[in-house]
C-alpha cells in the first residue's frame, strides 16, 4: 500500500523502494 502511494507523491522514491535504481 505504501509502495503504491509513495510513487504518486515521489516517483523517484518508488524506484528507490523497489531497489531497481539502486
Amino acid at each position: 500500500m505504501v509502495n503504491v502511494m509513495l510513487p504518486r507523491v515521489n516517483p523517484k522514491k518508488d524506484t528507490f523502494l523497489s531497489g531497481e535504481s539502486l
